[in-house]
C-alpha cells in the first residue's frame, strides 16, 4: 500500500498502457477524497509516470480541513463517503477561497445518470466511474493536469500583466502629476517677472509723458503682450499634448463672450492705425453651451496673428450660423485682414507645421504663426471643429474655424434685440471706412432705425441741410472724425451745426477707433450728446445712442455720455465704491508687491500687505477686510492653507465671509481647482492689468455683489 501523505508517485519513466507522460515541469499536487485505502492506491497506481503526489483524506471534513493548506493541481472525489457526502464536499470546495478554480473530478461506483447529473450540478469538473478503463483514467487525469496547468499560467501571465499594467498607471500618473507641476513652476516663474514689467508699464502710463517716451512706452507694451501671449501659447500646447487642458463647457452668451474679446483687443489693433471690424450675424443663438475661454482664445490667436502681417487696412471678425444640426447649431468663426497674405508654397508649410506639431525641427515659424496656429488646431479639434486658413499673397488672408455648440432653449437668437425707442428714428451714420460703414448700419437696421449713410463730414452736412427743408430732419447722427484732418476741423463742424437753428436739434454721437484723453470732454463742450470708441459692445452703443436722443438742448447744461458713465449710473460710481476699501494683498515677491499696491493705490484702495501665508491669516485676525487678495505659492504657508485658516477663523467667530481672491501667475486648470477647493472665491491672472483689476474688486465688493 502506498503512503497516503505527500506520497509522490513514480517521477518520470516511460508511459504504459495505463500511464500517461508528463504534463509539467514541476510537482502537481493531488488531494484524494476517499474512504477505501485500496482504491486510494489504485488511483497512485494509475498515476505512475506523472510528476504528481497523491495526499489522502479519509472522509468529507478531512478533505475540506486540508484543501487551505496547499495550492492543488487536482482533487479526486468518491461520492460514498462517511459522514459528510461527496455532494456536499464538492459544494463547500467551490465555495472555499479558490474553490471555484481547481478541477474536481468525481472517482465513484455511483455511476447512474442522475447521479452524474448531480455531480455535475454540486460544482465537478468531470466523472469517472471507478470501472472505467485505467488507461482512460490516466488520460483523464493527464487531461484535467494539462488543464490546470494551463489555466494556473494563465492566471500567473493575468496577475503579472495586471501588476505591470497597474505599475504602468502609478508611472503614468507619477508623470501626469510630474508634468502638473512642472508647467505650474513654469507658468508662475514666467509670469511673475511679466507682472513686474507689465504692471509697471501700465503705471508708467498714467504719469506725464513726453511722445517720445510715449512712443517707447508703447512698443515696450506691445512687446510685453507679444510675449505674455508666447508664453501662454507654450503652455497651453505642453498641456494639451500631456492631456492636461480639458474642455469645460458652460452655458454663456455668445455676443457677450465676443465683444469681450473685441474691447482688449482694441488696443492693438489702434496702436496699427487698423480698422477692427466686428460683424455678428442677426440669427446667431443667444445662449449657447461651451468653453467661452477656449472658443476666445483660439479667435485670439487668429486675431493676433493677422495683426502681425496687417500694416494697414482693417482686421475683421465675423461670426454667422452655418446651419442647424439637432438641438446644436454650426457656427463659422472667421478672421479676414487686408494684410500681405501668404503664398501657397508657404502657406502650406504652415499648415504642415501645424499638424506635425512643433516636435518638427522643420516647422516654419513666420513669426510665431506655426507655433500659435498648431495650438488653434489642437484646440478646436479638441472641440470636434475644423480650421483653415484661406489666403494669397498681395491678397490678404481668412482664417477661419468651425464648430457645434448646443443652443440652451428658451434664449432667443442674438439679432432679436429691437429697441421700440428707436424705431423709425432718422439717423445719418457718416464713416469714410465702406466696410465700417457696412457694419453699423447693419446694427442700427436692427433696431428698427431709419439709417443713411455718407463717406465724409461734407455730404454729412448737405444731407443734414436737405432734410431739414424737407420737414424730415435727422434726429441722430454718429460720425467719426473727419479722415485724415485734425481735430479743429471736426469740432467746427460740430459747433457749425450748432449754430444753425434748423440743425441745433440734431443730436450728436462721435463714433471713433482713434480715440484720445480728453476727448470726450472736449467734443462735449462743443455740442457732443456721446461718444465711443470702435468697436464697440452692442448695449453700450445702444445705451448711448439712447441718452444722446434723449438729452436736454443746451450743450452747457448736457453731459456727454460715454460706456464709462453709462456703466457708473448702472453699478454706481466706481471710484467711488472703491475709494478707502480695505484690501489685504498676500504676496512674497517685493516687485508684485510694489505692483498691485501701486494699482490698488490708484484705484483709491487702502492697502495692507502680507510676506506670506501666515502674516496674511494673522493680519485676517486682527483688522476687517473688505476683500483679500491672495498669492498662491509662498513660503512658510501658501495660499490654499492661507484661505482655509481664513475660512476657518471667520466660521469660528461667526463672520461674513470676505471675498479671498486668487492673484497667481499659475493658471492652469489644476491650480484654479484647487483655489475653488481652498474656499477662495475667485482667480485673477497675472501679470496684473488695472481695468481688469478694478471689474474684478467691482464684482466682489460692488453693490451687486451683496455685499
Amino acid at each position: 500500500m502506498r503512503p497516503v501523505d505527500d506520497a509522490p508517485v513514480a517521477a518520470g519513466g516511460e508511459a504504459s498502457a495505463t500511464s500517461a507522460p508528463a504534463v509539467t515541469n514541476s510537482l502537481v499536487h493531488i488531494l484524494v477524497i476517499e474512504d477505501d485505502p485500496d482504491d486510494f492506491d489504485l488511483v497512485c497506481s494509475y498515476l505512475e509516470g506523472l510528476r504528481v503526489s497523491c495526499t489522502l483524506a479519509a472522509d468529507g471534513d478531512e478533505g475540506l480541513r486540508k484543501f487551505p493548506e496547499r495550492r492543488w493541481g487536482l482533487v479526486v472525489l468518491d461520492l460514498r463517503l462517511p459522514g459528510m457526502d461527496g455532494l456536499e464536499v464538492c459544494r463547500r470546495l467551490r465555495a472555499m477561497d479558490c474553490g471555484e478554480t481547481v478541477p474536481v473530478l468525481v472517482h465513484s461506483r455511483l455511476d447512474r445518470e442522475e447521479q452524474v447529473l448531480a455531480a455535475y450540478q454540486a460544482g465537478a469538473t468531470d466523472f469517472l466511474p471507478k470501472s472505467a478503463h485505467p488507461a482512460i483514467f490516466a488520460g483523464k487525469i493527464r487531461n484535467l493536469l494539462i488543464l490546470s496547468a494551463e489555466k494556473q499560467r494563465l492566471e500567473v501571465l493575468i496577475e503579472e500583466r495586471t501588476r505591470a499594467h497597474r505599475e504602468a498607471e502609478e508611472a503614468a500618473a507619477r508623470a501626469y502629476q510630474a508634468r502638473s507641476r512642472f508647467l505650474s513652476n513654469m507658468s508662475h516663474e514666467l509670469r511673475t517677472p511679466m507682472n513686474g514689467v507689465m504692471g509697471m508699464a501700465q503705471l508708467l502710463r498714467g504719469t506725464e509723458l513726453d511722445a517720445t517716451q510715449s512712443e517707447y512706452l508703447e512698443t515696450l507694451q506691445t512687446s510685453a503682450e507679444i510675449l505674455l501671449a508666447l508664453l501662454d501659447n507654450l503652455l497651453d500646447y505642453t498641456r494639451v499634448e500631456a492631456g492636461l487642458l480639458e474642455i469645460l463647457p458652460v452655458e454663456f452668451d455668445l455676443r457677450v463672450a465676443l465683444e469681450e474679446l473685441v474691447g482688449r483687443t482694441c488696443d492693438r489693433v489702434h496702436g496699427k492705425e487698423l480698422e477692427f471690424l466686428l460683424r455678428i450675424s442677426s440669427d446667431l443663438p443667444t445662449r449657447v453651451r461651451g468653453d467661452p475661454a477656449r472658443i476666445r482664445q483660439v479667435l485670439q490667436i487668429l486675431i493676433d496673428n493677422a495683426i502681425q502681417f496687417t500694416a494697414e487696412g482693417h482686421i475683421k471678425l465675423q461670426i454667422r450660423l452655418v446651419g442647424h444640426h439637432g438641438s446644436s447649431a454650426r457656427l463659422r468663426f472667421s478672421v479676414h485682414d487686408t494684410g500681405v497674405g501668404i503664398s501657397a508654397a508657404k502657406l502650406a508649410e504652415i499648415l504642415q507645421g501645424a499638424n506635425e506639431g512643433w516636435d518638427n525641427p522643420e516647422m516654419p515659424l513666420y513669426g510665431g504663426v506655426g507655433i500659435s496656429l498648431t495650438l488653434a488646431q489642437r484646440l478646436v479639434r479638441r472641440m470636434d471643429g475644423e480650421i483653415g486658413i484661406d489666403s494669397r499673397e498681395g491678397g490678404g488672408s481668412t482664417a477661419w474655424f468651425e464648430i457645434e455648440l448646443p443652443v440652451v432653449p428658451s434664449a432667443g437668437v442674438s439679432g432679436a434685440r429691437a429697441e421700440p425707442a428707436l424705431g423709425g428714428v432718422r439717423v445719418l451714420l457718416v464713416d469714410d471706412n465702406k466696410v465700417d460703414r457696412w457694419l453699423s448700419r447693419e446694427r442700427l437696421s436692427h433696431w428698427q432705425m431709419d439709417c443713411t449713410t455718407c463717406a465724409d463730414l461734407a455730404e454729412a452736412t448737405q444731407l443734414l441741410e436737405e432734410g431739414a427743408a424737407a420737414g424730415e430732419p435727422y434726429k441722430l447722427v454718429i460720425f467719426e472724425k473727419a479722415a485724415g484732418g485734425e481735430d479743429t476741423e471736426t469740432l467746427g463742424w460740430v459747433q457749425a451745426l450748432g449754430a444753425d437753428p434748423k440743425l441745433s436739434n440734431t443730436r450728436l454721437v462721435l463714433y471713433t477707433r482713434d480715440g484720445q484723453r480728453g476727448d470726450a470732454e472736449g467734443y462735449g463742450a462743443v455740442g457732443v450728446q456721446g461718444y465711443l470708441t470702435k468697436p464697440a459692445k452692442e448695449d453700450d452703443l445702444r445705451e448711448i445712442v439712447l441718452k444722446a436722443l434723449s438729452s436736454v438742448t443746451e450743450p452747457e447744461l448736457a453731459e456727454v455720455t460715454t460706456r464709462y458713465r453709462i456703466q457708473e449710473e448702472i453699478h454706481g460710481s466706481l471710484a467711488g465704491s472703491l475709494e478707502g476699501l480695505r484690501v489685504l494683498v498676500a504676496e512674497d515677491n517685493v516687485v508684485n508687491q510694489k505692483v498691485v499696491q501701486r494699482v490698488l493705490e490708484t484705484l483709491g484702495c487702502e492697502v495692507v500687505l502680507a510676506d506670506d501665508g501666515n502674516e496674511a491669516v494673522a493680519a485676517f485676525g486682527e483688522s476687517a477686510f473688505d476683500l483679500v487678495l491672495m498669492d498662491c505659492n509662498m513660503p512658510e504657508m501658501d495660499g490654499f492653507d492661507a484661505t482655509r485658516e481664513i475660512r476657518r477663523h471667520e466660521e469660528a467667530h461667526k463672520l461674513q465671509r470676505t471675498p479671498v481672491v486668487a492673484l497667481t501667475a499659475d493658471i492652469t486648470d489644476d491650480n484654479r481647482h484647487r483655489c475653488s477647493e481652498a474656499g477662495m472665491d475667485g482667480f485673477l491672472n497675472k501679470p496684473v492689468r488695472i481695468n481688469v483689476m478694478r471689474e474684478a474688486i467691482q464684482d466682489y465688493v460692488g453693490p451687486e455683489s451683496g455685499s
